[in-house]
């Protein structure tokens, strides 16, 4: 897991989001966004257990067909981004995708 200093909010990523993110071209200012958008209240989906499901828009896009990211998050303390997926290559993970983090 990689940390990410020295930025206006502070995450982590696990090597596989960070593969996912670089080939999306995710950068640092939208994952800071989707940040910004959980510690403001605004979280797409709440799946319990402090995992939530960010909408991440695709660069000079919207966010409805872009990507989702599950990110383990604690308000103000805590943001892991552990896996991410183009919404056009599938709609969600599965239950047990979710509980044993093979998704």
């Amino acid at each position: 897991m990689r940390r990410v200093a020295g930025h206006r909010c502070g995450y982590s990523r696990t090597s596989p989001f960070i593969r996912f993110a670089r080939k999306a071209g995710l950068g640092d200012p939208t994952l800071c966004e989707a940040i910004a958008n959980a510690e403001r209240g605004l979280i797409d989906a709440d799946l319990g257990g402090g995992v939530i499901k960010q909408r991440i828009a695709r660069p000079g896009k919207g966010k409805s067909g872009s990507f989702r990211a599950m990110i383990l998050y604690k308000r103000a303390t805590r943001a892991v981004f552990v896996y991410g997926f183009a919404k056009k290559e599938r709609a969600n993970i599965t239950q047990d995708e979710l509980v044993t983090g093979n998704a």
